[in-house]
């Protein structure tokens, strides 16, 4: 199933949408696969050279079953756990005051695991 109008994606919609196929007459298979790209992008306030940070890409999964008032699903994010850094900055008064130019920085998620259930009533 695409998402699209008049032949363009919508804002914020993904090209697929997650799979669904029946089990039985009461139970569907569900799941869906994300694969997410970020290119090389600079991340210090001050366009430091040092600081910016190869393409990466993320996996996400989450397959699970459904029935008409229950759900039951694996939940995986970044699966390959890549570590990367979403911001890094400069130390205040480091360079300075003590003659060393050091950097601090805030590093995205890793792997996430998780069991969801539902019901629906």
């Amino acid at each position: 199933m695409r998402c699209v109008s008049s032949n363009r994606t919508r804002p914020n919609s993904p090209g697929v949408s997650p799979a669904r196929r029946a089990i039985t007459g009461d139970i569907d298979l569900v799941g869906s696969l994300m694969v997410n790209y970020r290119s090389e992008q600079q991340i210090h306030d001050n366009q430091d050279p040092n600081m910016v940070i190869d393409a990466v890409s993320r996996t996400n999964l989450r397959i699970g079953v459904e029935g008409d008032k229950w759900l039951a699903a694996f939940v995986g994010k970044n699966l390959t756990n890549e570590k990367v850094l979403s911001y890094a900055g400069n130390v205040p008064l480091s360079s300075s005051t003590f003659g060393i130019n050091t950097f601090y920085g805030f590093v995205e998620r890793g792997r996430q695991l998780a069991l969801e259930v539902g019901c629906r009533f």
